[in-house]
């Protein structure tokens, strides 16, 4: 029996004839690959993912709170720059630091395609769609020699999980292998899988804002409402009601005609309608119709805040990071402190560190052995906090007031802050006087 396998023994108990009890040792060979059910084999070469690539960029494309998430969070994970570091007591820069450090300084021929450019666009098609791509060639030893981004919509995973990845664009394919599949044979580039974990899913992931698509969807019908409205009058305004008489066939299709002309589109808007009728007897008069949806019949305002701010916690960002100001907040420089830390520590610090550990683990390991790890730069939020604190001790002490501070860290003043700032300046024109007089 070869020792790769490892001996399993089964205890078999039977009755002999007379009935008592006798055991038999059965030796089985277990092997050790998992049991685990492969990826269903429906045909085909590769496997679309189960929401296509090209839908889901499309909200990226619509959905400004949604993009912004999505570069925001890109910077702040690989687009802040890197460093090579080492928790080896010796720091000293060897030669293995030097060969990788040139590689990453230099990743391809294309000179605005750095390091950092290329991780922050290929971060920003995984918090797009969830999968990022990175195309890397080899030379005969093994050793990376470039690194490209490549498209997540193009790119297609083997549907047996074996033979690689293609992509697909303008009609025709292009081959891959994945990553390790064969490292001193170049004839054909390897490409690099980094993916958010979708248990629906066995050759792709997707993004962690997918609940939040419905909200999307909404806000986006929201919007082509609005535009409708103000363009095609998408709901009739008024209705118009004739009593003790009615419109002749001649007189509707002239108010219809009418109307169609001179209250459709913007420039029309508060146009008046002037009805008149020649009998005594006959009423004429108009109701207007109320549109309710959303809040305060307005639907440009209560739904998309709500679609908004899901869209933020599917993200979990901070509405500060992306410039929206919650009224409840606006005196809590504080709070808002504490959920950027937690923001750091709970959403962007993992994430930068699981795509490190990948790096890590293929591209910067395919070095051979030496000491070295790539680490990118973090998001600092002292000098923030510093400043905030700073407006706060001047505020404290009357040199600025509330709406300067808030001026000072980009936000807009409060409501009413003009009638404040011209209360303040009276009580100091006051103060002036009265020391004059004394």
């Amino acid at each position: 029996m070869s020792d790769s396998k490892p001996q399993v023994y089964a205890e078999i108990i039977e009755l002999d004839a007379g009935g008592e009890i006798k055991k038999s040792i059965l030796e089985i060979d277990v092997k050790k690959d998992s049991q685990q059910l492969p990826p269903e084999k429906l045909g085909g070469t590769y496997a679309d993912p189960r929401i296509a690539f090209s839908d889901l960029l499309k909200f990226y494309s619509s959905n400004i709170f949604h993009k912004r998430a999505c570069n925001l969070k890109s910077v702040m994970i690989a687009g802040l720059g890197w460093d090579l570091v080492t928790e080896d007591e010796n720091k000293d820069e060897d030669v293995d630091y030097k060969r990788i450090k040139a590689f990453l300084d230099n990743p391809n021929t294309h000179p605005s395609e750095t390091f950092t450019e290329i991780c922050y666009r290929a971060q920003i098609d995984y918090q797009a769609v969830g999968n990022l791509f990175l195309e890397a060639p080899r030379n005969l030893k093994g050793d990376p020699v470039e690194l490209f981004h490549v498209r997540a919509k193009t790119m297609r995973r083997d549907r047996s999980l074996k033979r690689g990845y293609w992509q697909l664009q303008r009609g025709k394919s292009q081959e891959f292998r994945a990553w390790g599949q064969a490292p001193t044979n170049p004839i054909k580039n390897e490409i690099l899988h980094y993916y958010a974990y979708d248990p629906e899913d066995s050759h792709y992931g997707i993004g962690e804002w997918y609940p939040a698509l419905a909200e999307m969807i909404l806000d986006r019908n929201v919007v082509e409402y609005g535009i409708n409205l103000f363009l095609n009058q998408l709901m009739a305004k008024f209705i118009i009601i004739v009593e003790g008489g009615q419109l002749s066939t001649s007189a509707k299709a002239s108010l219809k005609d009418y109307l169609s002309n001179n209250f459709h589109g913007v420039k029309n808007a508060g146009r008046t309608i002037i009805l008149a009728s020649d009998d005594p007897n006959v009423k004429i008069r108009i109701e207007k119709l109320e549109i309710s949806f959303g809040e305060k019949s307005d639907p440009q305002t209560g739904t998309r805040s709500v679609s908004r701010d899901n869209v933020m916690a599917a993200h979990g960002i901070p509405p500060r990071l992306l410039s929206v100001i919650v009224a409840s907040q606006l005196g809590g420089g504080n709070e808002n402190e504490g959920q950027l830390k937690i923001f750091k520590n709970t959403v962007i610090d993992p994430e930068q560190s699981r795509f490190e550990e990948f790096l890590n683990n293929t591209l910067i390991k395919a070095f051979g052995e030496h000491k070295w790890k790539l680490k990118f730069n973090e998001f600092d939020v002292t000098n923030l906090e510093s400043l905030s604190k700073a407006l706060g001790d001047l505020v404290t002490h009357d040199i600025y007031d509330t709406d300067e501070a808030r001026e000072e860290l980009g936000k807009q003043p409060r409501e009413g802050a003009d009638i404040g700032k011209l209360t303040n300046q009276l009580k100091s024109i006051r103060k002036s006087l009265e020391a004059e007089l004394e």
